[in-house]
């Protein structure tokens, strides 16, 4: 497919903050109506391969490198409902948490549609996945066009609803790099595996979720810098000279230790209770030889 004219877009937009700032009323647009942002192809722009991230880890006005995918699908569906709606109702300022989850679930949809194609369609027909399908264990079922898993903490009360009906990310796709990523660089690239797969869990359930985390962590540039750098080997101080000297004179530096007291027993006598007195001596300080000497109580 080719890709939509650059031109083209920018004079639509030009045309549309004219009549924005213009005195003249404008009409409430229907969904009928023709819009610029509606008949181009959205895949062109929203590839989720041409985002480096989830949500944006600094706070506003700090310098982050990358784009959040979340947040500019945000701003897309909040431009085409402006387009749509009467100026006194336009919606305005940051984007709201419905707008973001909105756009989230979106994201999510599309890859389950790309990556699950047979589970989605029988799903949205009443039917069960297939038989052979890898997500049959996770019990799937759909909610407002998304994937969720049907867990087992469905009858529970005082937790969430994205806890007990988690999102199914699926393996080995840029979309779950993403959270990953998003969810492991939250944690300032400190806390361990199991801990973000826990923190996953409250919100996605990733097939192969160890895996997928071990090979975010093994990329991570951050955690290679910091964790991964092997330490220089320092030199060894040289050998004091008394350790240097050679003596011919035996037990010239001789020590004692007590141990004890033991139960011992001699022959067929009785136990005894012993002490254990210990010789430490050395010879030309290269051969160190020890023995026990047993004194009876």
């Amino acid at each position: 497919m080719a890709a939509p004219d650059l031109g083209e877009e920018l004079k639509s937009q030009v045309r549309v903050n004219r009549l924005e700032n213009s005195n003249t009323p404008v009409e409430p647009i229907t969904k009928s109506s023709t819009v610029m942002m509606t008949t181009l192809d959205p895949e062109s722009r929203l590839l989720p391969s041409r985002y480096s991230k989830w949500y944006r880890i600094n706070q506003p006005g700090k310098c982050e490198v990358g784009l959040s995918i979340v947040r500019v699908r945000g701003w897309v569906n909040r431009f085409i409902d402006n387009s749509r709606t009467a100026r006194e109702s336009r919606e305005g300022g940051e984007l709201k948490p419905k707008e973001l989850v909105t756009s989230e679930e979106q994201i999510i949809k599309q890859t389950q549609e790309i990556v699950f194609p047979k589970e989605m369609a029988a799903l949205k027909k009443g039917k069960p996945v297939p038989k052979t399908s890898s997500l049959l264990k996770l019990n799937p079922m759909l909610e407002n066009g998304v994937m969720r898993s049907n867990t087992r903490l469905r009858n529970a009360g005082a937790i969430s609803k994205d806890v007990k009906f988690p999102m199914i990310l699926p393996r080995k796709n840029h979309v779950t790099n993403l959270v990953v990523k998003y969810h492991h660089e939250s944690e300032h690239h400190e806390m361990g595996v199991n801990f973000t797969i826990n923190h996953l869990r409250e919100k996605y359930l990733v097939v192969h979720a160890r895996q997928e985390v071990k090979r975010c962590v093994s990329s991570c540039a951050e955690c290679s810098r910091r964790f991964r750098i092997r330490p220089k080997t320092q030199q060894m101080a040289p050998l004091p000279g008394i350790r240097l000297e050679m003596t011919g004179r035996p037990f010239e530096n001789c020590a004692t230790d007590y141990e004890g007291p033991y139960f011992t027993k001699q022959g067929r006598e009785k136990l005894g209770l012993n002490d254990i007195c210990v010789y430490f001596y050395a010879f030309r300080h290269t051969v160190v030889i020890w023995r026990w000497l047993h004194h009876w109580m």
